[in-house]
């Protein structure tokens, strides 16, 4: 499934990814359909489409868990909504969420799957936070979250370039003005900032 394979393909992890906790395979789950959130502000029903990829992940469990996986999301879609109108409740969103995932190699390899999520698309700014604020949370640096983020990127998008469509925008370099400019602060919550249009 080639849904399955854009994670496969860029995660150097995938074995700690398929023998994730059924608590940590919840949590992934979470914060992955947080990343998707972050700028499309998903509907319920296309939660339910988003299952369908999602399933073929290696911890979600047998085809016959598919309704209990969108019950799931469905939750957590409201969870996220809730968040979104109050920005205060971001922390202990990540809070509860990483306190899920048991080892530093889960959270590692959770957080990778996050960021290839978050830079389906190309990488803005609010995907950017919320890659930024959960590195913090699992005591990466600043750095580290940068070249995470670039190196998904490059996977993705340098290996085979396509001259037709233009390349999604990339993080930008570390040492390069845009980071540099940006202000490196304790908390990167995405949706304080949000604006409704």
């Amino acid at each position: 499934m080639s849904g399955l394979t854009v994670f496969e393909d860029v995660h150097p992890n995938w074995e700690v990814v398929a023998s994730l906790t059924s608590d940590a395979a919840e949590a992934a789950l979470d914060l992955m359909l947080m990343a998707t959130y972050i700028n499309n502000e998903l509907t319920a029903d296309e939660v339910e489409v988003l299952t369908e990829e999602w399933s073929e992940l290696p911890f979600v469990g047998a085809p016959e868990d598919a309704n209990e996986l969108v019950d799931r999301l469905l939750d957590t879609h409201s969870s996220i909504r809730r968040v979104s109108e109050n920005p205060d409740l971001f922390d202990e969103f990540i809070d509860d969420a990483v306190g899920r995932i048991e080892s530093e190699d889960a959270q590692m390899a959770v957080f990778r799957l996050v960021a290839i999520v978050a830079a389906a698309d190309g990488l803005d700014e609010r995907e950017a936070d919320l890659c930024m604020a959960l590195g913090r949370r699992i005591e990466l640096e600043r750095d580290t979250v940068d070249d995470i983020l670039r190196s998904i990127w490059a996977s993705r998008y340098e290996a085979e370039p396509d001259d037709s469509t233009p390349s999604p925008h990339s993080p930008p370099e570390r040492g390069s003005a845009p980071v540099a400019e940006r202000a490196d602060t304790p908390s990167y919550n995405p949706f304080s900032t949000t604006t409704k249009t």
